[in-house]
């Protein structure tokens, strides 16, 4: 078997920086909105109500062929290796369905990531931070070729990974380079199955590692989903913001959608909301803002205040904190 290597394919569909360490501040924003469910969120549960089938690309996977016998290779299977670090691997799960389909799930290390801190706000108006998870969803085909039986991977997501108001990692979309992407295959082989586990080459001194068949007390969500039913969900959420067709119920939804916006040095202040209830617009209007927050560089002292008015995103003029501008994204 020719060597594959997970590292390799792990570089080209995980690459991320996000968030780190925890603090808990007391939020000055009040909101004349109550906070509601976000709309920007991913929701798995809701998805899988939505579909009794799970999404799967057709693909050529010629001179593969889908296995006949697929129950035969149906379950959760586990990367069983002492060293999966070595691969920049927190944790690496396979779904097999019935149907000769697969899910695999890859978290990746905060050393992989090189992730730094990103911020949220509770339902209490209290404003946190935190080292997000950084993970990664494949999917594709069992198939079988010249008697052997392989993973032969159809696509791939990344995951922006945005903060809900409880702190969980959660998939928010972001207008124009939101950070995901889906990769096509053509019959990608990436591991082979050999006595009831599927076998993965690393290009490491360990050797052929193995994925083992487990038993979870229960699936983890993130295998309950595939990469398309992700993309659609993305691609509905991103058309709304290019259209400035803004839903944010909470502050937290106007702070995740432009966190990936803020340089990562910078630090999050929430602001007494009553000091923009007439701010200065480049238009020559006034404005009354619902949601306001800044970002300060630490190294800098460069200080910049957003606002959201219900309706529109204004951003502070450079070097001046009084005169607000719509924010482009």
């Amino acid at each position: 078997m020719k060597k594959h290597s997970l590292s390799l394919l792990a570089l080209i569909v995980l690459t991320m920086s996000l968030s780190g360490c925890a603090l808990n501040n007391e939020a000055k924003a009040s909101s004349s909105y109550e906070s509601k469910a976000s709309t920007y969120f991913y929701d798995e549960k809701e998805i899988a109500e939505k579909n009794s089938q799970p999404k799967y690309p057709t693909m050529d996977v010629a001179p593969a062929k889908i296995v006949t016998d697929a129950k035969k290779y149906a379950g959760t299977y586990s990367l069983d290796w002492g060293h999966i670090e070595t691969a920049g691997l927190r944790k690496n799960l396979l779904k097999v369905n019935n149907d000769g389909t697969f899910v695999e799930l890859r978290v990746l290390t905060d050393n992989a990531t090189n992730s730094d801190k990103r911020y949220y706000v509770d339902k209490k108006n209290k404003l946190h931070s935190k080292k997000p998870s950084t993970y990664a969803l494949l999917s594709g085909y069992v198939t079988e070729l010249k008697g052997d039986v392989f993973l032969s991977y159809a696509n791939a997501t990344q995951f922006y990974n945005a903060l809900n108001e409880k702190g969980e990692d959660k998939i928010s979309p972001l207008p124009f380079e939101y950070n995901y992407q889906t990769f096509k295959y053509t019959g990608y082989q990436g591991t082979k199955f050999v006595d009831n586990t599927f076998e993965v080459n690393l290009e490491v001194k360990d050797g052929i590692q193995k994925f083992v068949k487990v038993v979870p007390k229960a699936t983890p969500r993130e295998l309950t989903v595939t990469p398309l039913e992700i993309s659609e969900f993305l691609k509905d959420s991103k058309e709304k913001l290019t259209s400035k067709n803004y839903e944010f119920n909470n502050i937290n939804d106007f702070l995740q959608i432009l966190n990936r916006k803020i340089p990562q040095n910078h630090d999050i202040q929430l602001l007494d909301i009553n000091s923009y209830q007439n701010f200065e617009t480049t238009d020559e209007g006034n404005r009354k803002a619902i949601y306001a927050f800044s970002s300060t560089s630490s190294e800098e002292n460069d200080v910049t205040t957003y606002l959201y008015d219900g309706e529109r995103i204004f951003v502070s003029q450079k070097n001046n904190n009084k005169l607000f501008e719509e924010f482009e994204f």
